[in-house]
């Protein structure tokens, strides 16, 4: 095995621009390709999905649960891109 797939909607992660999203023992998130490259260590509690080269993650989220979903919450997001380097605007 060599990552855990993050579980989206009773399901593996689906792949955005070549990356899927992966978690960790403790629960952080990360990114990997479909090669099962990891690009991004996990290293998020929350992180969403690329769209146009860009993924916004926080360090500092709360998980919360709703209707059989979660909802994330964060004062702190930030942007990064594929190489896991901050970007300054969302887009």
């Amino acid at each position: 095995i060599l990552f855990k797939v993050f579980s989206y909607d009773n399901g593996p992660d689906f792949v955005c621009e070549g990356l899927f999203r992966i978690v960790n023992d403790d629960g952080l998130i990360g990114y990997a390709t479909t090669e099962g490259q990891i690009v991004i260590v996990p290293q998020y509690k929350c992180a969403y999905p690329f769209a146009k080269n860009k993924a916004k993650v926080s360090c500092d989220c709360k998980r919360i649960s709703e209707d059989n979903h979660q909802i994330w919450y964060s004062d702190d997001w930030i942007y990064i891109n594929k190489d896991g380097s901050i970007c300054e605007t969302p887009y």
